[in-house]
């Protein structure tokens, strides 16, 4: 089955082809603009029936594929950890695009997750997303290093989890949260760090206009 980007029955999986059947076909034409249009083609009765029939309300991130692209080069071969990555929208399609990345999530449904993609594809990788909170991470996120990893917090909640895993940061390691402006000053995600974060220019968009600040140690 070609990729048809504006076709509605497309899934996210078809985005992963490596080789598609029209040779005159490019990535860029063929690959969907919206990580969540596409998203049901992976995990969408992970954690319930709820999240199958509201997908879009279940993704509160949704950057282009631009933006994605945008990413992985700024990461410049680095490891990105997505901090609270859900079902793993956000890593499966910066992995599609050549980037490195695994998410931390501690409220998914692991094994039956393990199960349904392992049933769609043998060789998926089990660690990809890890059920486990950014707390807990820690002694992986130190020893990773701090030149060969960023960790990411996309539109995270208000909890102060995202404090606490700055604080886990090694030296040399680097952050990026990206949120709607006005929870800058809604809520105080980023505590201590906050006065140090340095607003950065991206390229692509999504679909509420996050900002992105990067957050050095």
């Amino acid at each position: 089955m070609k990729f048809h980007p504006d076709d509605p029955e497309s899934r996210m999986s078809d985005c992963y082809k490596e080789q598609y059947e029209d040779d005159d076909s490019t990535f860029e034409d063929d690959v969907a603009t919206k990580l969540n249009t596409y998203a049901n083609g992976f995990g969408q009765s992970i954690n319930s029936e709820e999240v199958a029939l509201n997908l879009d309300t279940n993704l509160f991130f949704k950057p282009d594929i631009m933006f994605v692209k945008w990413l992985i080069q700024y990461a410049n071969g680095r490891m990105i950890i997505d901090v609270g990555a859900g079902q793993g929208h956000l890593v499966r399609m910066i992995k599609m695009l050549g980037g490195k990345a695994i998410g931390l999530e501690p409220n998914i449904d692991y094994m039956s997750m393990v199960t349904m993609r392992k049933a769609k594809n043998p060789n998926y990788d089990i660690n990809e997303i890890l059920p486990m909170d950014v707390q807990r991470a820690g002694t992986m996120i130190q020893g990773l290093g701090g030149d060969k990893t960023m960790l990411v917090f996309a539109r995270p909640c208000h909890n102060g989890f995202v404090e606490e895993g700055l604080d886990i940061m090694p030296e040399g390691m680097e952050a990026l949260y990206i949120t709607l402006e006005e929870n800058l000053e809604k809520y105080d995600d980023l505590g201590k760090y906050k006065n140090s974060a340095e607003h950065i220019g991206t390229m692509g968009i999504s679909e509420d206009n996050e900002v992105v600040y990067s957050i050095k140690k």
